[in-house]
């Protein structure tokens, strides 16, 4: 299966909430909020905060990876995206030439349906 490589980019973070009802909601932070996290607990309206994290971002807008793409990481181990399933990391002999074997395909799978 062929997939398109894209760079890897900015680290992106991230804080989580729980709602009332019991939903959990994740909204996108700056840097400067993950880094006080000691000092100031990040606030939403009618929302409590759960936790906070750093996520790697791709592509130059440090978004999430998109459906048949892949990236690699400086150690030669891919994070790829199949639609319909999470992003999975697998070892640098599963993507020859922007090519997705047959086995990584199955890695990649293996971790499950997305939702």
């Amino acid at each position: 299966m062929r997939v398109k490589k894209v760079s890897i980019g900015a680290d992106r973070y991230i804080h989580k909430f729980k709602r009332a009802n019991g939903t959990i909601v994740e909204v996108l932070a700056l840097k400067d909020s993950y880094d006080n996290l000691a000092i100031v607990q990040p606030t939403l309206p009618d929302l409590t905060w759960i936790s906070s994290s750093i996520r790697i971002g791709f592509g130059n807008t440090a978004g999430p990876l998109d459906d048949g793409k892949y990236a690699t990481q400086v150690n030669g181990y891919h994070w790829v995206k199949l639609e319909g399933y999470k992003m999975k990391k697998i070892s640098p002999e599963y993507i020859v030439k922007s090519v997705l074997s047959p086995e990584g395909e199955l890695e990649v799978m293996a971790e499950g349906n997305e939702g």
